[in-house]
């Protein structure tokens, strides 16, 4: 079973999600996915607030895929299909490419449009869903592939 350190907060952003208010669950569930993400070992998704390197993530993949312990299909779905979603989710929260002096937002949510309150956009119920979708495809890779145990 999956277990996240504050799961006050984790139950709270579940409350506002039911009671349909998604921004205040989206600012929850970023503020989790942050601190999970701190304590992985990918370094470029800890740096991830303006930059990315894909050579960390594929020189991961290739150590994880290369290890004996992990059963070849796990580490095809682990390796093949999540790692480079979660990957790529990251890459596009955290970093869409458009600055706030332009005054043009992301078609998506957006990491820093939201925490600095600069999103004019409406936050959804699929918002959310995708948020909790990228926290539990967080969670799941770091006790599989990772090893970690996951506290956030």
């Amino acid at each position: 079973a999956f277990q996240f350190g504050n799961f006050k907060w984790w139950k709270e952003s579940m409350d506002l999600f039911f009671e349909k208010y998604y921004l205040g669950c989206s600012m929850i569930l970023t503020a989790l996915f942050e601190r999970g993400i701190r304590d992985c070992p990918i370094e470029s998704w800890k740096q991830k607030v303006t930059k990315f390197y894909e050579s960390a993530v594929v020189d991961r993949i290739e150590e994880i895929y290369n290890k004996e312990t992990i059963e070849p299909i796990s580490r095809y779905i682990d390796t093949v299909l999540l790692l480079p979603s979660i990957d790529g989710f990251i890459n596009t929260f955290f970093n869409s490419g458009l600055i706030f002096q332009n005054g043009i937002e992301p078609q998506h949510l957006e990491r820093n449009w939201l925490m600095h309150g600069m999103t004019d956009r409406d936050v959804t119920e699929e918002d959310c869903i995708k948020l909790f979708n990228a926290n539990v495809t967080l969670c799941y890779l770091k006790t599989t592939i990772f090893q970690i145990a996951y506290t956030s």
